[in-house]
């Protein structure tokens, strides 16, 4: 069974200047991802809340780039329902300054759409239901300023 995606609405993006071309680098920071399950790919798409597994990995289509999740596993039985399961939580990023750009562009918020495509048969046990996701945005580099949202 396809995992089903998670859509983050309205996102927000702040920057000094109106101008999106002048985002010197940003990345999508993705924290929650469990480990503790199968391995998967998370794909990121900016502006699309349609995406799915089908959708083209493209810029047409908002696609930022691929984060991949290497699990441990199931855990076993008598902890796999109980509330003493281990959570092997991980943040990752990945640069995605062209796709912020484009997408910065149409407004200052965006969505943000993560789907899941998993691994040799993995379905419903991928959970994004914890996964939190900040855009960091390097306006200019010569002034050192960083700004996470």
């Amino acid at each position: 069974m396809t995992p089903a995606p998670r859509v983050l609405h309205a996102v927000p993006v702040r920057t000094a200047t109106a101008d999106a071309a002048r985002i010197a680098r940003a990345d999508i920071e993705v924290g929650g991802l469990e480990q503790a399950g199968p391995s998967f790919e998370l794909r990121l798409f900016l502006n699309n809340k349609d995406a799915g597994a089908d959708t083209e990995p493209a810029q047409d289509s908002g696609y930022a780039g691929s984060i991949h999740v290497y699990g441990y596993g199931q855990p076993p039985p008598d902890l796999a329902e109980s509330a003493a399961r281990p959570r092997l939580a991980m943040t990752r990023s990945i640069i995605a300054t062209d796709a912020v750009r484009r997408a910065a562009a149409a407004g200052p918020t965006m969505s943000v759409t993560l789907v899941p495509v998993g691994y040799e048969g993995a379905g419903d046990e991928i959970d994004l239901v914890p996964v939190e996701v900040a855009i960091v945005v390097d306006e200019d580099p010569s002034q050192g300023r960083r700004g996470e949202v």
